[in-house]
């Protein structure tokens, strides 16, 4: 596997924008693609939010950076 493809997702900010993300083939109908809700930046997260919240980090990749998707 190993391979890379582009795919379209509606994800992050704004659910109603299509995003192309490159997708990193895992296994056969599974990738790997940068967290769209934070941008593969997880250590940048919790600033976006004020700190009263208890946001430690992002809840979609739970502070790793990439997420698996089903492709």
């Amino acid at each position: 596997m190993g391979q890379t493809t582009l795919m379209s997702i509606w994800a992050g900010e704004n659910y109603v924008s299509e995003m192309d993300v490159e997708v990193k083939v895992v296994s056969p109908g599974v990738g790997e693609i940068v967290c769209p809700e934070c941008r593969g930046l997880p250590e940048r997260y919790p600033s976006l939010f004020p700190p009263e919240l208890g946001i430690t980090q992002c809840v979609n990749c739970k502070g790793t950076g990439r997420v698996f998707v089903a492709i």
